[in-house]
């Protein structure tokens, strides 16, 4: 088994690989990885879990600078090995085999979150719940029992329908039940709940358009969203500005032409206005003197500047591109006369998007300033791009998973054999 990364890794937090816009191979102690149950991914650290029950973290501590490569281990009190981990840059999120749910900060250590099943079998008889999974944002921290149930950590939601899988952005949440319905609750300030508004829902609330089309997968990036249908297609909402929805935007827009509003949207973001002078989508080019060859330009000219702005609104110009999509729309890959291409699984960073296809294909599209996108460059993408894989890639590797971390993506990949022997 092995992890290939691209993107940020300013902080060595993905050791032995670098800074890199293509994937390239994670090594760790030894020449072979061993077997990877679960990764989680920050712009801050790299956290990762063996098949031995090993928590390793990479990169910043969660306050300190401390770069070293460090084991976090369970209190002895824990009962069980790590299984899944879910994180965000200030804090990790770790469940047990036998369900527990441990929250790691720094300078706190440890601690165990206590959630008691509220169904019990007698009265005044408590049975702890059994944690299958969570997921971590910046406002919400989620997690999903054995029985289907969610929590916002600790306590139960008051949710009827049986859940089958979580997600949470930046500000929001996504809920997947066991019959395909997707629901979202929190910030919608970016429309990155689905439901055709900019306002923030305190309870889960099915998205109302997706009603009828069957959900298998979901992800939720920073303010943005994703959902994979039982038939294969892949639906997005939410922010668009670096073009993480694979819908049509302007990349290469001048720093006037920003908003009040949207400069602080990027501030949020930690993007700022004058990174909009590098051109994040397609190249703007001009022949070298005296040759034919063309030579990318760094900066727009005036004049193209004048011609490149953000939106109607900041600049007076009528633009056809889609800055914040309230609703779900269907996202077109590029296709080869009749070829079918199914989508597998999507993973969402702050503000990209990567997704595997049958056929062992990887694509991406949005914010690329790290090379997150595997594409070799780091131009943003506002179109569906395939990754290209590594040549050292052997016929019979396939990838296994994606994770998108908020700047950098990780695939883990195992042989066929590996695979077909597992399961």
């Amino acid at each position: 088994m092995d992890i290939y990364y691209c993107g940020f890794n300013s902080f060595h937090h993905v050791p032995s690989c670098p800074e890199s816009p293509t994937l390239a191979r994670l090594t760790l102690q030894s020449e072979a990885l061993p077997e990877i149950r679960d990764v989680a991914i920050c712009w801050n650290f790299m956290a990762l879990v063996d098949n031995q029950g090993s928590l390793l973290q990479y990169g910043l501590g969660f306050q300190s600078l401390d770069r070293r490569m460090r084991e976090l281990r369970l209190p002895s009190e824990a009962r069980g090995e790590v299984l899944r981990l879910s994180a965000t840059p200030r804090h990790l999120l770790a469940v047990t085999g036998t369900g527990e749910t441990w929250s790691y900060e720094e300078g706190k250590g440890w601690r165990r979150l206590a959630v008691l099943n509220d169904t019990a079998p007698a009265e005044n008889e408590e049975t702890p719940v059994v944690m299958l999974k969570t997921a971590s944002g910046d406002s919400t921290n989620l997690g999903l029992d054995s029985i289907g149930r969610v929590y916002s950590l600790p306590n139960r939601l008051d949710f009827r329908p049986i859940v089958q899988d979580i997600a949470c952005g930046k500000e929001h949440n996504l809920l997947l039940t066991q019959d395909g319905v997707v629901y979202s609750w929190g910030g919608g300030s970016r429309g990155q709940l689905g439901h055709g508004s900019l306002h923030a829902e305190t309870q889960p609330r099915p998205v109302s358009l997706l009603e009828g089309i069957p959900v298998v997968s979901i992800a939720a990036g920073g303010w943005h969203s994703a959902v994979v249908t039982k038939h294969g297609d892949l639906y997005t909402f939410g922010w668009n500005e670096s073009g993480q929805l694979a819908q049509a935007t302007n990349l290469a827009k001048p720093p006037e032409c920003f908003s009040a509003v949207e400069k602080l949207f990027m501030a949020c973001c930690t993007m700022q206005p004058e990174d909009a002078t590098i051109p994040r989508g397609e190249d703007v080019y001009r022949k070298r003197e005296g040759s034919e060859e063309p030579l990318v330009e760094d900066k727009l000219s005036e004049e193209d500047s004048l011609t490149t702005c953000y939106s109607a609104a900041s600049c007076n110009q009528e633009t056809d591109i889609i800055v914040v999509q309230p609703t779900p729309v269907l996202v077109t890959f590029p296709r080869k006369d009749n070829e079918e291409i199914r989508v597998l699984a999507v993973s969402c960073g702050s503000r990209h998007t990567v997704v595997l296809t049958e056929g062992n294909a990887l694509w991406a599209f949005g914010w690329n300033k790290y090379g997150q996108l595997g594409l070799g460059h780091t131009r943003s993408k506002d179109t569906v791009e395939r990754v290209p894989l590594p040549k050292e890639w052997a016929p019979e590797k396939i990838i296994r998973s994606i994770v998108c971390g908020d700047w950098g993506t990780a695939v883990i990949i195992s042989s066929r054999s590996s695979e077909q022997k597992n399961s």
